[in-house]
C-alpha cells in the first residue's frame, strides 16, 4: 500500500473492500490534493485485486469547495459521480439513487424451474435471490406427475454460477417446462 494513511487502515477493512460487490470512493472536494488522494486510491485497490468493482465516485464537502466553478469543472470531468455534502444534507436524495442503481446495475432476473422435490435447490434459491414471483404447476405432458415449482428471481450476478452448482444440479433455465 502507498500512501501516509496507510499504516492506519486494517486489514479487516481490505479484507472487506476485497470481498465487496460494489465500492464507494467518498474523495474530500476541499483537500488541495484529492486528485493524487484519488490515484493513491486506485492504485490501492489496484494492488487488492479490486479494481474491477462497480464503484461510485462521491464528492464530499461541496458546500465548502474553493466556488461553484470547481464544482461545475468537477462534474463535467466526473459525470456519474455524487455530489454532496453530508454535513448540510446536500444531494443526498441523489446519493441515494446512485447507490440503488450502483447495486442493481449488477442483478440478473430470470425465470427458473425447480422440481419441488429438490428441496434444498429451491431453499438455495431462495437464501441467494429475491423471489418476485413464485407458483408451482405439473408441466403438461408429464409423465411422473412431479409438481415443478416455476421462480421469477433477481440474484447478484456472482450468484449466477449456482445454477450449476450442487444445490441447484437438477435446475432448468429458463424455464421451458410449461
Amino acid at each position: 500500500l502507498q500512501g501516509d494513511w496507510s499504516s492506519d487502515v486494517c486489514s479487516s477493512d481490505l479484507d472487506e473492500v476485497r470481498e465487496s460487490d460494489a465500492l464507494i470512493h467518498v474523495v474530500d472536494a476541499t483537500h488541495p490534493r484529492f486528485a493524487e488522494q484519488m490515484k493513491v486510491v486506485e492504485e490501492t485497490l489496484g494492488e487488492l485485486g479490486a479494481e474491477d468493482r462497480p464503484t461510485l465516485l462521491v464528492f464530499n464537502k461541496i458546500d465548502q469547495a474553493a466556488g461553484p466553478e470547481v464544482i461545475a469543472a468537477l462534474r463535467e470531468e466526473y459525470s456519474g459521480a455524487a455530489f454532496v455534502s453530508a454535513l448540510r444534507g446536500i444531494g443526498l436524495g441523489g446519493l441515494r439513487k446512485k447507490i440503488v442503481a450502483l447495486v442493481e446495475s449488477d442483478f440478473i432476473e430470470s425465470i427458473l424451474c425447480i422440481p419441488v422435490a429438490d428441496a434444498g435447490a429451491i431453499a438455495h434459491v431462495k437464501k441467494v435471490a429475491q423471489i418476485v414471483e413464485e407458483d408451482y404447476f405439473v408441466p403438461e405432458g408429464s409423465d411422473d406427475g412431479h409438481p415443478v415449482a416455476r421462480l421469477h428471481v433477481r440474484f447478484a450476478r456472482k450468484h449466477e454460477r449456482d445454477r450449476s452448482e450442487e444445490h441447484t444440479s437438477e435446475l432448468q433455465s429458463p424455464c421451458n417446462l410449461v
